[in-house]
């Protein structure tokens, strides 16, 4: 593509150059890419635009207060203002607007995304294949799945992985939309067909600095971006404040049932295979059993289902797919052996997701339920003893350890969670994760449950500075003799 097609306001004229690509990263820079430059939050591209030239960028653009060019070696260097919130326009004009041609599905919320956004997926591959999903787990049509660095990727790659969802040929696209992707712009020039918000609690405030920034950087997908559909959980107030009379809702609260637009469950109950409901939508009632377990999975699949509910399916219809939808790796992922306690692994790393978590375990708990978790080194430190406080008031034996202790000591992390555990609660402060997952699940009994909490789907722990190997879900399924 003609540079000039890639800047259509730039106000002065530009060279005659053909892109072959485009990169943020002058380490991947190939021979005829064009190199965008912009400030990070850790490094600033314009500190490597000489070593983009080397590898051989045949343009350099960077972020700049007004639009300038020149030259440094011979390749054109063009300053634009605001780069950093063009990237997502410039890289969708290179990849010829791919979301045009794709149901997309945008999905925001602290808990729950990676979970809606598969179900979501998987209803649509069922209605009208193909399917694909951009998120935590990895990005690919389904069933498989290439791991991603972000839940939300640059705004590069976005626009690179929708383009090849639509040469796959992919109708639907559901995709994560992390706070830090909207802060960033990484999703700037996206059209979304629909939204979807699950829920706003604590999270990523290191990164946000407080709560009021946190929950405004999430709420920008629900002020701007225009969406032909807006789904969001009636049971969440700060989410329910970002909607309106004319969105759709859906809520566990059966006082709701017959409102307009709204997706409702009631009569839910519990067993160790899944979760029996019945659905209220408009004038009908389904009963359903799906094999997803806890209250908040009853959430995310209203969630999900109102996507195709929402697009004119009927509940019958849709009802119908609930036994077929699958779990999410390391969402709820029960692990089981003869004579051996139940073992849950979720990704569960706040306080609320944590609360969820355990409320949602003691359902299927007869003995004792333990609860093994930590807390990310080097990331918000308030939320550590909110984390112990909720793990000592509902397991009945926490076993206080690492999750990515990154540069700090374990044992500090460790001790600001204790913090938060009122005198007399029963726990363990065991640092080594793999060591106090092993050791829980053998002191179990087979009537207890061990939720495994923090890690979920990764297959990594960072140490220091370093990253090892370490898979959680094979950990545990090795404990139990193999079997799932």
């Amino acid at each position: 593509m003609l540079l000039a097609a890639l800047l259509p306001d730039c106000p002065f004229p530009l060279p005659d150059l053909e892109i072959s690509g485009l990169k943020l990263d002058s380490r991947k820079i190939a021979t005829g890419d064009a190199f965008i430059a912009v400030p990070g939050a850790e490094v600033d591209g314009r500190d490597y635009i000489q070593p983009a030239i080397a590898a051989g960028a045949s343009v350099v653009l960077a972020d700049m207060d007004q639009w300038t060019h020149g030259e440094l070696e011979g390749v054109p260097l063009i300053g634009v203002p605001n780069l950093a919130t063009e990237i997502s326009h410039i890289a969708g004009r290179f990849y010829q607007q791919p979301d045009s041609e794709i149901r997309l599905i945008g999905v925001t919320g602290t808990n729950g995304k990676t979970t809606v956004s598969h179900l979501v997926a998987q209803l649509w591959q069922a209605l009208e294949p193909t399917a694909a999903v951009l998120g935590t787990l990895g990005s690919g049509v389904l069933p498989v799945l290439l791991p991603e660095t972000n839940t939300t990727p640059d705004a590069v790659t976005v626009q690179q992985r929708l383009a090849s969802f639509v040469a796959e040929g992919a109708k639907t696209v559901a995709m994560e939309v992390s706070s830090h992707a909207l802060v960033q712009a990484r999703v700037e020039a996206l059209h979304f067909d629909t939204l979807i918000a699950t829920n706003v609690t604590r999270d990523h405030l290191d990164y946000h600095g407080n709560m009021e920034n946190y929950v405004a950087a999430k709420a920008r997908l629900f002020t701007d971006f225009p969406a032909r559909v807006r789904i969001l959980n009636a049971d969440d107030a700060l989410v329910a404040a970002w909607g309106n009379a004319d969105d759709h809702w859906y809520s566990m609260n059966s006082s709701k049932i017959g409102e307009k637009n709204t997706l409702v469950a009631s009569d839910i109950s519990y067993t160790n295979s899944g979760t029996r409901m019945v659905l209220h939508w408009h004038e009908q009632q389904i009963s359903v059993v799906s094999p997803l377990l806890g209250d908040f999975n009853v959430a995310n699949l209203l969630a999900a289902l109102l996507s195709p509910l929402a697009s004119g399916f009927s509940l019958t219809f849709a009802a119908a797919l609930v036994p077929q939808l699958q779990s999410v790796a390391g969402r709820m992922e029960t692990f089981t052996a003869p004579n051996k306690p139940l073992v849950l692994v979720d990704y569960a790393h706040t306080p609320d997701a944590l609360e969820q978590v355990l409320l949602a375990a003691r359902r299927h708990c007869s003995g004792k339920l333990w609860c093994v978790f930590g807390c990310g080194g080097d990331r918000d430190r308030g939320k550590r003893p909110q984390m112990g406080e909720v793990a000592s008031r509902l397991a009945d034996h926490a076993v206080v350890t690492d999750d990515n202790p990154r540069t700090e000591a374990p044992e500090t992390i460790i001790k600001d969670i204790i913090s938060g555990m009122p005198n007399g609660s029963v726990y363990t402060a065991m640092p080594g994760r793999a060591k106090a997952v092993r050791e829980t699940i053998v002191n179990a009994n087979e009537n207890d449950v061990v939720v495994c909490a923090g890690k979920g789907h990764e297959t990594y722990q960072v140490i220091g500075t370093k990253v090892h190997d370490y898979d959680e879900r094979a950990l545990v399924a090795e404990i139990l003799g193999g079997s799932q």
